[in-house]
């Protein structure tokens, strides 16, 4: 325990960018973990590694698949790692609109 919790300053000059970076520091679970996040962010995209991305089918046929899709255009990943059904659920998804279901729901 030698790292000094430092409280999170938002001042007017203070940028989302600064503000998240900055979390890190102020201690916590939440809040620090996002710090940690961006900075293994900021790692990986450094050019230094070789960036894999591994995923489950079942998240592209939520909304999570345009994070997905933007990350692969961008090419931020080296290598994609998933499954056969994430095909399936990309052509139906881009054939034909997904609604929101509940678990209630009578098959």
């Amino acid at each position: 325990m030698k790292k000094k919790v430092e409280d999170l300053d938002i001042g007017t000059g203070t940028n989302i960018s600064e503000l998240v970076s900055n979390m890190y520091d102020s201690g916590g679970f939440v809040a620090k973990n996002v710090g940690l996040a961006v900075q293994i962010l900021e790692d990986m995209f450094s050019g230094e590694y070789l960036n894999f991305l591994s995923f489950p089918a079942c998240i592209v046929s939520t909304g999570t698949r345009g994070i997905l899709k933007e990350a692969v255009k961008r090419e931020l990943f080296d290598v994609v790692i998933t499954t056969c059904g994430t095909l399936d659920h990309d052509l139906a998804r881009t054939w034909e609109d997904y609604y929101h279901g509940t678990f209630e729901a009578d098959d």
